[in-house]
């Protein structure tokens, strides 16, 4: 029995086979670790929510307060106006104008929007009021200056992303 065993007790057939249950172990963790990842399917938000209303322009000029909460898409809109960081205003047939607030990550990326721009903007349609227009200034999306030029209609459109045309 003395030959299983070296000066400190620890027999080389037993580091041996540690050796190869380990290696062993790793790699039927790999090869599950393959099956995990197929098995995953993304899910967009689209699929969870189901097909995105276009939303026509018209529909905001007439009764703007029936689309409140629909997730849409306002497509190929002219920009009238950018009023600061955080909101801008598209431009529905010529002479209304329709605010737009930009969520976080837009505004984290730094996206510039002037006059003129053609955008098409993924969204939801939210109520629109007094108190909605003195927050986006005191935490200024709008610029103080441009507090007065906040169109008043009775919704905003909350825009999710942005593709330019």
């Amino acid at each position: 029995m003395a030959r299983w065993r070296d000066s400190r007790g620890a027999s080389p057939l037993l580091v041996v086979l540690a050796i190869l249950l380990t290696a062993g172990f790793l790699y039927w963790l790999y090869v599950q670790s393959g099956t995990v990842t197929q098995q995953v399917e993304p899910v967009t938000q689209e699929e969870e929510s189901g097909e995105l209303v276009d939303i026509i322009p018209a529909q905001l000029v007439g009764s703007p307060e029936t689309l409140v909460g629909e997730e849409g898409v306002l497509r190929n809109m002219g920009v009238s106006g950018n009023l600061g960081r955080g909101v801008l205003t598209v431009d529905l047939d010529g002479s209304n104008a329709y605010p737009v607030l930009l969520s976080p990550d837009i505004i984290a990326r730094g996206t510039s929007l002037n006059q003129g721009d053609r955008v098409t903007v993924y969204g939801r349609v939210y109520a629109l009021n007094d108190s909605i227009r003195g927050a986006w200034v005191e935490s200024s999306a709008v610029n103080r200056n441009n507090a007065d030029a906040i169109p008043a209609t009775s919704s905003f459109m909350l825009a999710d992303s942005l593709t330019f045309n």
